[in-house]
């Protein structure tokens, strides 16, 4: 299973998750969503309105934006 943390600099939510999924053993990748390599996900991000970091991907598919211990605790019986 991969997991792809997009955050922003300075952002207190992107480290409430981080911090949560590490606390679980969850290994992930962290990427910042302002990097050029991830203008397509800043698009995407704009387009659809899902614009409050982190932006969580779980297999290169959307699962879920904002800080959310809720999503977390369901990713981490996942992963077990």
């Amino acid at each position: 299973m991969k997991i792809i943390v997009y955050n922003k600099d300075n952002c207190p939510k992107c480290k409430h998750t981080e911090m949560q999924l590490k606390a679980r053993g969850i290994q992930f990748e962290t990427k910042n969503i302002f990097d050029e390599e991830n203008v397509n996900i800043l698009e995407w991000a704009q387009a659809t309105g899902n614009r409050t970091m982190p932006l969580v991907f779980v297999d290169g598919e959307f699962a879920w934006g904002d800080n959310r211990p809720d999503k977390v605790e369901e990713l981490a019986k996942l992963v077990e």
